[in-house]
């Protein structure tokens, strides 16, 4: 994997460790300044070894979920990268005639060139230092069965080549199963080589004889070797025979299709030459000639200021590359560097589609395409490259997607490593007051903490890291199971990075280290006295006015200053020695300058931020950069919500002005806080009137989830006293029951800061598994009536369309026909459309769909908006189809959602028509398909269900097979046929059966309900992996549970005294431990469920109008969620069982002599 979030990942690991080296460089010297600090500190590290362990278990889950991200990327990227290596071996280009339409299979294939146009390129690129290897083949999709099996595949690749070359090297070996190495130059006529996908498809050995079926002939050719799914082998179902044979087969003798380049190096180091490589070959196959007509044409003036301002709509890569032409066009005639950029496809589109929008005259437009579409015969694909660069995609943005979804367990992480850290102060309250009063300065205390937390953080990183990669590797087994469904020949292998591991350790330090020193700072301001008494005295507020800010800065500037002078002092006294020793500390002072500066400048924010206003200006900022700039609803979200608390801070000011009761002020603003930003993101506000239509995606999950429970959390902590009071109403007259509760209430309720934390981590997980949970679950309705996706058809069969079928219902047989309630047949092909009479040249692709009349009768594909003037239900618009071939639906997908949200993919020809429409007028449109020559004017008179999309329909035009056929001038052969069976039917016996009849064709069939069930099932896997690696965030908020309860045994231990001196029994204790703990847990949980359902209920409302899906359900996951929450209590008590037994076995007397 190369890049993660857009950063290259060498230098996100270089970064980190940087700043890794930095951070371990301050922290070593400042214990090499201040050893007894250092002693002090890590003594504590092996005192308690329990302590200890559950310490370094709660840093190291950030560590763990990035370090299972990354690991599962590094995964994704190096197996299809893999894959893509053992697919084609060391070819890495490949060159072959433009793409033509065949004539009789209207199948898009590419052009065949002659040998001796092979010949001429090879000796052009003999001498091309670069290239390695060039080989010639000839590819075709056949229809193949094996007779003794009666198993058949209707698409398998056949490849024939010549593995001698021009350069004398080989493009890519044969491994047979045996291990053996296979020289495919020795296959003779009637000869035939396999892979092992295609043997285990036919059932096939060695002698084996297989039938490949070309148009009406049928071919016997024998199995010598099965060959290992790699390479020149093939990774699909792969037949290998020789050129000569095959161009016999396919009557195109002395010719070929392909042309195979290796470059230099091996598989992998090749591609880094690919783009030099494409660039010469495309220069020599351009005709410097026409290039030079179209650099006239394009450098006239009204042509060059289209092709320049049109850079407004590209990014910044495609604004270069017309920077790029701009600047060459105006440079020498036809030079080989605009030959390369003028032949790019990605170049012609960009300069005909400025062209078009700036009105240049059609004529010269025409000219234009014609150019460059006659620059050259040939097309070079970068195929490896692009496959290699698809991976590294597709392994960013896993990792990336994990990451988001594990933002809240690292946020719970972050949390629990704060509680520790403020509890651990508050064990060592005494410990810490005695060295205050000895002399030890508030730094001292800081320098403590974050020397203990380094080291733990060094120790929790390095497990976190490995524990993060066998998690990856449990993902990685159940990406194996999930796609083991759909084939057999790909496998995920586990594969960690060293950047990966680096990032993770690095990243993961970074995270604890950062959370350390700020629990550091605030556990460092505690009262003396108090603190060396024992006394439950409060810490107080990190608040220090601005004056003691700059002082504390001032002081931090002195100190090398001071140092600086004495050492100038020394050298003129020639005191040499009192000057080094006094240069290292000057040394030391000056590393910890920008520490002191760095605080400094947060401590300055933080004041100002606490005063109201700076909030207040940074999250209109936020929203500001959110809505105009970045266009993102997260930011903007996150600038509201930080500008309220912006408001409520500035108005907690100016309150504490009117000398009114603290403690009342608090409650009143933050509970104000809290209900506002509740209201604001539960509650849909129209706020798009004012900022326009903003982009959503995951990270407003993380946004909207740490806002709302932020806000929930403090608006129940500043009104605890509510709860108590319900408690105490509550348990009313329950006897030995209130006193149990209202304690196990109260306490939790009087400690805000801790319980607070808490709540929130526990509400954290709970929501983002909730909102997971059931929007997995709602999308799933969707799609979870095969019946209604499927439209009603039972069995698909597909064939090869060079060998049609006359007539499927005679070929069948009477036994099997019984059994058969109706049978459609249909043709897919790419197609061109506009609407009718438009002389603007633009045409938009599509798919359009040929439907046979029993496609049409029986079809159960529903239309959505029928036109005025036809249905109105969906037989009589099926009906309307069949009767008049000149008539056509368009599938839902197709077009624009709403007026309000346009879809950027939909298409401009059916701009106006909406899918959240009642109706609409009946419109023509030309349709071109499949470059034929004439076009199809078709009147468009229904739009249909996007429920169907699942089952490859819905963004298409669908129409009369008939129609096509006249404008095509053949008879288009039918590739795809639907079955409907009969009640009581044996799919499995009834597809086997039409398989059998129709060998010759290679008919492939596959009970399409039961592939959608199969479908529905892995995504539910990939829903449930999400949801166990969420979970992770659980364990850290019973981790805190079990730290809280811990301590609060010691910090209650004179109570726990009282209790059993005025009447309490041990089971009381413990059972009031119990319920605090049950309490913490449940209300944590509530929060989240509760939050969780509300804005996954708006998300639903939200998706629902938009895509206007009709079936699409609101569903909760009941019994998902209540087993997750069952089990997160049962480990929370388990937990809180060991502490709550310590805590009912003290004695009276023994509690009450403590201190």
């Amino acid at each position: 994997m190369t890049d993660i979030f857009g950063l290259s990942t060498d230098t996100i690991a270089r970064t980190l460790l940087i700043g890794f080296a930095i951070a371990i460089s301050i922290v070593l010297v400042m214990g090499l300044r201040n050893r007894i600090i250092l002693r002090l500190a890590l003594r504590n590290v092996p005192r308690r070894p329990g302590q200890t362990l559950l310490i370094i278990v709660g840093i190291m889950l950030s560590t763990v979920i990035i370090s299972a991200s990354l690991g599962t990327g590094d995964t994704l990227s190096y197996s299809i990268k893999r894959s893509a290596v053992d697919n084609l071996g060391e070819i890495d280009l490949i060159v072959t005639k433009k793409m033509i339409v065949a004539p009789d299979t209207w199948e898009f294939s590419p052009s065949y060139m002659s040998y001796s146009e092979y010949d001429n390129l090879a000796e052009q690129l003999k001498e091309y230092e670069n290239i390695d290897s060039l080989a010639a083949l000839l590819s075709e999709i056949v229809a193949v069965s094996n007779p003794r099996t009666s198993l058949t595949d209707g698409r398998v690749n056949l490849t024939a080549w010549q593995q001698s070359n021009h350069f004398g090297d080989s493009v890519g070996d044969l491994e047979a199963i045996s291990g053996k190495t296979v020289d495919y130059d020795q296959l003779n006529s009637n000869e035939i080589i396999i892979n092992e996908p295609l043997a285990e498809k036919l059932d096939a050995v060695k002698g084996d004889t297989i039938q490949l079926y070309q148009k009406d002939e049928i071919n016997d050719l024998s199995v010598i070797e099965i060959v290992k799914p790699k390479g020149a082998g093939g990774v699909e179902p792969t037949i290998i025979m020789s050129l000569s044979y095959a161009q016999q087969v396919f009557e195109v003798e002395d010719q070929i299709n392909w042309v195979l380049i290796s470059n230099k190096g091996d598989a992998y180091e090749g591609t880094e030459l690919s783009e030099e490589v494409a660039k010469h070959i495309r220069v020599l196959l351009a005709d410097k000639s026409v290039a030079l007509n179209l650099q006239t044409l394009l450098t006239e003036e009204l042509m060059m200021s289209a092709i320049s301002s049109h850079e407004d709509d590209l990014n910044e890569t495609q604004k270069e590359e017309i920077d790029l032409l701009v600047s060459l066009l105006q440079k020498e005639p036809a030079s080989d560097e605009l030959v390369d950029l003028l032949s790019k496809d990605s170049t012609r589109t960009k300069v005909l589609i400025a062209l078009n929008n700036a009105g240049i005259d059609k004529e010269k437009v025409y000219k234009a395409e014609f150019l460059f579409e006659s620059l050259s015969d040939y097309t070079i694909q970068d195929v490896k490259t692009q496959l290699l660069e698809l991976a590294d995609f597709l392994a960013a943005f896993i990792t990336s997607f994990f990451m988001i979804l594990g933002s809240f367990s690292m946020m719970v992480g972050v949390l629990l490593i704060f509680l520790i850290f403020v509890l651990l102060a508050a064990a060592r309250q005494s410990e810490m007051g005695m060295t205050r009063a000895i002399g030890a300065r508030r730094g001292h205390l800081i320098q403590m903490f974050i020397f203990e937390g380094t080291a733990y953080s060094l120790i929790s990183s390095a497990a976190g890291v490995a524990a993060g990669l066998g998690i990856s590797a449990l993902i990685v087994l159940t990406l194996n199971n999930i796609f083991s469904t759909f084939t057999d020949f790909f496998e995920f292998s586990p594969n960690f990075s060293l950047n990966g591991i680096i990032i993770s350790y690095c990243l993961g330090m970074v995270i604890s280290f950062a959370t350390v020193t700020v629990s550091a700072y605030r556990v460092s301001y505690l009262n003396i006295v108090t603190a060396v008494r024992g006394l439950p005295a409060p810490i107080n507020e990190s608040s220090s006015s601005l004056k003691e800010i700059i002082v504390s800065l001032t002081k931090g500037f002195r100190k090398p200053a001071v140092l600086l002078f004495s050492i100038l002092s020394n050298l003129f006294a020639l005191q040499l020695i009192s000057s080094v020793s006094q240069f290292f500390r000057f040394v030391f002072s000056v590393i910890l300058l920008p520490q002191v500066i760095l605080v400094t400048i947060i401590r300055i924010l933080v004041h100002f931020f606490m005063q109201g206003w700076l909030a207040l200006l940074t999250g209109a900022g936020i929203a500001y950069w959110g809505s105009e700039i970045r266009e993102r609803e997260s930011l903007f979200g996150l600038g509201i919500s930080i500008a309220i608390v912006g408001i409520g801070l500035t108005a907690r000011k100016l309150l504490r002005l009117a000398n009114l009761d603290m403690s009342f002020i608090d409650r009143l603003i933050f509970t104000f806080m809290g209900i506002v930003i509740l209201v604001y993101w539960i509650f849909p506000i129209p706020y798009e009137e004012i900022t326009g239509e903003l982009e959503g995606g995951p990270d407003i999950l993380f946004t909207s989830g740490v806002s709302m429970v932020a806000a929930a959390v403090w608006t129940i902590m500043y009104n605890a006293d509510i709860i108590v009071k319900t408690a105490t109403f509550l348990s009313g007259r329950s006897g030995k029951i209130r006193p149990i509760l209202v304690t196990a209430v109260a306490h939790p309720m009087s400690a805000k800061f801790r319980t607070g934390i808490t709540l929130a981590m526990f509400a954290l997980v709970v929501f983002t598994l909730t909102v997971m949970s059931v929007l997995s679950s709602t999308f799933g309705t969707q799609f979870s009536d095969p019946e209604v996706v499927t439209g009603g058809w039972d069995i698909e069969g597909t064939i090869n369309a060079k060998t049609p079928i006359e007539n499927i219902r005679r070929d069948i047989s009477p036994q099997t026909l019984n059994k058969i309630d109706a049978i459609g047949g249909h043709t897919l092909m790419g197609a061109e459309v506009r609407p009718f009479g438009n002389e603007d040249p633009e045409w938009e692709t599509t798919a359009l769909w040929a439907l046979d009349e029993g496609f049409m009768a029986n079809a159960g594909f529903d239309i959505k908006i029928p036109a005025d003037g036809y249905g109105p239900n969906t037989k009589d618009i099926w009906q309307e189809l069949i009767d008049n071939p000149n008539l056509a639906v368009v599938g839902g997908n197709e077009i624009q959602t709403s007026e309000t949200r346009q879809d950027g993919w939909r298409k401009d020809y059916l701009k106006g028509l909406y899918y959240d429409s009642e109706s609409f007028t009946p419109f023509d449109i030309e349709v071109n398909a499949n470059n034929a020559e004439a076009t199809i004017k078709l009147t468009i008179i229904g739009v249909l269900d996007r429920v169907h999309e699942q089952n490859g329909s819905s963004q298409a035009i669908y129409t009369s097979k008939g129609n096509v056929d006249n404008v095509m001038q053949y008879k288009l052969p039918i590739t795809n046929y639907r079955f409907k069976l009969k009640l009581d039917s044996d799919i499995q016996e009834v597809s086997r059966s039409i398989q059998r009849s129709f060998l010759r064709q290679g008919m492939e069939t596959q009970d399409v309900k039961k592939a959608l069930r199969e479908e529905n099932a892995a995504g539910q896997t990939f829903q449930r992996l999400f949801v166990a690696f969420m979970s992770l965030g659980l364990l850290v908020g019973v981790a805190a549970l079990g730290v809280v309860s811990t301590r609060a045994v010691v910090e209650r231990r004179q109570q726990i005294g009282v209790l059993r001196a005025i009447g309490y029994k041990r089971y009381m204790i413990q059972a009031s431990f119990l319920l605090e703990s049950s309490f913490i847990t449940l209300m944590g949980v509530l929060i989240g469920l509760i939050l969780g359902l509300t804005l996954s209920y708006n998300a639903f409302l939200d998706i629902r109008a938009d895509a206007n899906v009709d079936n699409l359900i609101y569903s909760v996951p009941w019994l998902q969620l209540g087993i997750i929450i069952s089990v997160t209590y049962v480990f929370a008590i388990i937990t809180t069982f060991i502490p709550s037994r310590q805590a009912a076995k003290i004695a009276p007397a023994e509690a009450l002599r403590y201190e």
